[in-house]
C-alpha cells in the first residue's frame, strides 16, 4: 500500500490482532501468535482483514501475567520506581535474593532517571528494561519471553509499514475506545469485541491514580538530577 493513511491503518490492525486482543481478553488463559514476522501476516485488502499464517509457534498468557505486563508499562510510563520494582518482582519466576533485589532497585532507579525528559516512554524502553533484567539474572516465564519476542519482532514489522506509528499509542487508543464506549453505556464495544477486559483490579486503579498525582514531582526530581550531572566535572 502506498497511501500513508492506509499504511497506518494497517499497522493499527496488526497491533490489535497480535497484541491488543490477546492482552485485553477476558479469558483466563489466552492464546497468542508468537511468530509475527512479515511472511506470516497477510492483509485481505477487500475485506480489510488481517490473516495470520503459521500457528506452529504460539504462547499462552494467564490473566494475572497480562495484568502485570500492563502494570509494568504503566509504572514505566509514570516513572514510578517502587511500582516498577514490585511489578518486576511479580513477573520474575525465581525468588530474588536480598542482594539481587537491591540491584534491581538500583537499576530501576538508574533506568527511570535515564529516560528522556521530553518524551514519554516507548515499547522499546520496556524491551530495553527486560533485556537488562535478563542480564541481571532475572528469569521470566516462557510465555512472557515469547510475548517479549512478539513485541520485538512486531516493532520491526511496523517500521517496514510506516515510521509514523507507535505500538504504545495504538494500544492506548484501543483501550480508551472500548472503555469510553462502556462508560457512555454504549454496547458497541461488546459487539466489536465481546471478550474485552482491562485486567486491572480496583486496588491497581487506585495505586495508579495515586502514582499519577506524584508524576510532576518525579519528573521534576529527574530534571534536577540531570541538571546536577551536567555541572559535575568529568
Amino acid at each position: 500500500r502506498n497511501n500513508k493513511q492506509q499504511r497506518e491503518q494497517l499497522a493499527e490492525q496488526i497491533v490489535e490482532a497480535l497484541v491488543a486482543i490477546p492482552l485485553f481478553s477476558s479469558d483466563e488463559d489466552v492464546l497468542f501468535h508468537a511468530d509475527p514476522h512479515a511472511g506470516n501476516v497477510y492483509v485481505d485488502q477487500k475485506q480489510q482483514h488481517v490473516i495470520l499464517y503459521d500457528w506452529a509457534l504460539t504462547g499462552r498468557l494467564g490473566l494475572e501475567e497480562r495484568r502485570r505486563i500492563i502494570l509494568l508499562f504503566l509504572s514505566l510510563y509514570l516513572r514510578d520506581e517502587a511500582m516498577l520494582v514490585h511489578t518486576l518482582n511479580g513477573l520474575a519466576q525465581n525468588r530474588l535474593s536480598k542482594k539481587k533485589h537491591a540491584e534491581l532497585q538500583q537499576h530501576a532507579h538508574d533506568f527511570v532517571y535515564s529516560l528522556n525528559l521530553y518524551q514519554l516512554p516507548t515499547m522499546n524502553d520496556l524491551l530495553a528494561l527486560t533485556d537488562d533484567m535478563l542480564l541481571m539474572g532475572v528469569q521470566f516465564s516462557p510465555a512472557m519471553m515469547l510475548f517479549r519476542k512478539v513485541l520485538l519482532t512486531l516493532d520491526g514489522v511496523l517500521h517496514d509499514i510506516s515510521d509514523n506509528v507507535a505500538m504504545e499509542k495504538i494500544l492506548s487508543d484501543h483501550v480508551l475506545r472500548h472503555c469510553r464506549q462502556e462508560w457512555m453505556g454504549i454496547n458497541a464495544a461488546r459487539c466489536l469485541q465481546p471478550d474485552f477486559k482491562l485486567p486491572l483490579s480496583g486496588s491497581d486503579t487506585l495505586s495508579l491514580a495515586m502514582s499519577a498525582q506524584w508524576y510532576l514531582y518525579r519528573t521534576g526530581m529527574q530534571a534536577s538530577n540531570q541538571v546536577w550531572r551536567w555541572f559535575q566535572p568529568e
